[in-house]
């Protein structure tokens, strides 16, 4: 389960209902980046510069895309390693 916290770092809620998780993490430059699908739906709590928490890392939202009728697509990047 992800965790969703607001910009300052109180949990709002957790995240069950994402799809299509990926971490990828650039080797050289040492950075991890989280991206999810979400329901439209379910997504009012998640804005930019919100946090999620995952078993190993804390994360900062930077983008999020609207352009779908349904999801909405999360980017964020690491800040802190667990």
């Amino acid at each position: 389960m992800l965790r969703l916290y607001n910009v300052n770092k109180e949990k709002i809620e957790g995240l069950t209902k994402y799809k299509d998780l990926v971490r990828e993490r650039d080797l050289k430059k040492g950075e991890d980046t989280l991206s999810f699908s979400y329901p439209k739906n379910l997504s009012k709590n998640i804005k930019e510069e919100c946090y999620i928490e995952t078993k190993f890392n804390f994360y900062v939202i930077k983008e999020i895309d609207n352009s779908n009728k349904d999801w909405i697509n999360v980017v964020a990047k690491v800040i802190q390693k667990i």
